[in-house]
């Protein structure tokens, strides 16, 4: 997200943003812990993006309110919507810590390591190459949790965040696709996505 699409106004609904901001603060949760215990840098930048979009919803979120509040028994319920939001924004704060924990090489602990390997499923993301077998496919048809044990969690497309997407959403060349499963879902789900399988395996 650019800087002049950050500080441009869209008329969203207190609803919308609240709903937005809540779905992507616990993306980011799930995802902040992934990179950590990974160590990974490319979810680590993803992690300051998706801040970028939480900041971008506060800001809208703060311009909302302002415009919907006409005397003070408007102003005292936006006072608890703002407050709602603010929490929300200092979650991708800390997630954005994790991020830079990473991308500055400061390790984690070793009980840290010792929680995750009690953890069966991990995080990982990857983009769809044009020549990729899941590119322009619906994700419900893919069956991709029944066959590998893989279930997206999130797609990065342009600028824009998909959290949680629908069956029937068409993935497409380019997409960042953030997904969860095993570490052998995960290995073939990266070479389907990269072209190098040409059709969804199944996992016994």
């Amino acid at each position: 997200m650019d800087s002049k699409e950050k500080l441009h106004y869209k008329p969203f609904s207190i609803l919308e943003i609240l709903k937005r901001m809540k779905n992507l603060s616990e993306f980011l949760i799930d995802l902040g812990f992934s990179a950590v215990l990974f160590n990974n840098k490319d979810l680590a930048d993803e992690l300051l993006n998706l801040e970028e979009e939480i900041d971008y919803l506060t800001y809208l979120l703060w311009m909302q309110a302002a415009l919907a509040t006409r005397d003070a028994e408007d102003a005292e319920q936006m006072v608890g919507i703002v407050k709602v939001g603010a929490a929300v924004d200092q979650i991708s704060n800390v997630a954005s810590d994790f991020a830079h924990i990473i991308k500055e090489n400061l390790g984690i602990h070793p009980l840290a390591k010792e929680v995750f390997e009690k953890v069966k499923e991990q995080y990982s993301g990857v983009k769809i190459s044009e020549n990729s077998a899941l590119a322009r496919s619906e994700i419900g048809k893919l069956n991709l949790e029944t066959k590998i044990g893989v279930d997206i969690i999130g797609i990065r497309r342009h600028f824009s965040w998909i959290v949680n997407p629908e069956e029937n959403e068409t993935l497409r060349p380019g997409d960042l696709v953030i997904f969860k499963g095993s570490d052998a879902g995960i290995e073939i789900f990266g070479k389907l996505a990269r072209g190098e399988l040409k059709r969804v395996p199944e996992i016994e």
